[in-house]
This record gives C-alpha cells, structure tokens and sequence, in this order.
C-alpha cells in the first residue's frame, strides 16, 4: 500500500474584512499600500531567511511558465489569448 504524506499549515484567524469586503476607495489602496511598505522594509532589514528566497508560481516576475503549463486547462482560450 502507497502512503502519501501531507504537510499542513494551520493559522489563527485574525478578525476583520477582506480587501473585497471594504469599500475600493483611494484612502484605502494607499493604507494597504503603506503597511506592504512597511512589511517590505522591515523583511528586508532581518535576517537572511532561506523562505523569503523562494520561487512561487503567482510571483509576477517568475509566473510565465505556470501559466503557460496550465493555459491548456482554461477551456475555450488559447495561448494567444493570455
């Protein structure tokens, strides 16, 4: 018998809404945009963590060759169409 081993991250759930959930307005593009700032200088000044290096398949500068995989599963779009 295969035994296939899963790795399962749990969280905590932190009360609030989603970005979806909140009214699209300027004010707050430029919130959000700050804390990013902040959370982007503040990883950058830590330590050198080998997770922070990853490659992810949603990453816009490396993203190509996923959608390129997967283009092929999106019924009725051809890859002249992305």
């Amino acid at each position: 018998m295969s035994r296939t081993v899963h790795a399962v991250r749990c969280l905590r759930w932190l009360p609030g809404k989603l970005m979806a959930q909140v009214p699209q307005v300027p004010s707050v593009h430029s919130s959000l945009g700050r804390l990013m700032g902040r959370v982007s200088s503040t990883l950058a000044l830590g330590p050198a963590l080998p997770a922070l290096n990853r490659q992810h398949a949603w990453h816009c500068h490396t993203s190509l060759p996923t959608v390129q995989r997967l283009m092929p599963q999106v019924q009725g779009l051809s890859p002249g169409q992305a």
